[in-house]
């Protein structure tokens, strides 16, 4: 099994991410995702994610494509 898991603060406020995960025994398994998140206004935090699964498994079940979030 691959994995890694990658997290950079750009300043105090910002912050980039990144994910990765593969399982050459497993047809569930091969997904990587990215991630940025930002607080630098008062009482507000904002979050986002993208992610995507392109193992078998998850083709299987989404019509013969990758698996996106």
């Amino acid at each position: 099994m691959k994995a890694a898991n990658l997290s950079y603060d750009l300043n105090k406020n910002a912050n980039l991410s990144a994910s990765y995960l593969e399982d050459k025994d497993s047809s569930m398994y091969k997904a990587y995702a990215a991630g940025f998140n930002y607080k630098g206004i008062k009482n507000i935090n904002v979050t986002s994610e993208y992610g995507k699964n392109e193992s078998d498994w998850a083709k299987s079940l989404n019509v013969g494509d990758s698996a996106k979030a």
